[in-house]
């Protein structure tokens, strides 16, 4: 699965993470915390995200049901992202949302690598 840019038509994150699974005991099995890189994201419910162990700092970019961007929030810690009261949340690696340019009204396309 992959996160195409709709106004630009880039690809933004080539490769999805769900929370859910990263935070269950099957999901992690011994691995230490998460370092992103460009072109992967994590997508994860309201608040869910401050679960995953992620150890440097994010871009979340928070969504609405139609995966419209609501609201940017560079380079913040993923435990600070309990606060963010969203449908959904993306988190890419550090400084990857102004890179692409993402801005609030933005839309972001789902699609099947």
């Amino acid at each position: 699965m992959y996160l195409r840019h709709g106004r630009t038509g880039r690809i933004l994150v080539w490769k999805i993470l769900f929370a859910s699974e990263l935070t269950s005991r099957r999901g992690m099995m011994g691995q230490g915390a998460l370092r992103l890189a460009d072109g992967v994201g994590i997508f994860a419910g309201s608040g869910s995200l401050a679960s995953v162990p992620v150890q440097n700092p994010l871009d979340l970019v928070a969504l609405d049901r139609d995966l419209k961007v609501v609201a940017v929030y560079p380079a913040i810690l993923p435990a600070q992202a309990g606060r963010v009261r969203v449908e959904k949340l993306l988190g890419l690696s550090a400084g990857a949302a102004a890179r692409a340019d993402l801005r609030c009204g933005d839309t972001l396309e789902l699609g099947l690598c």
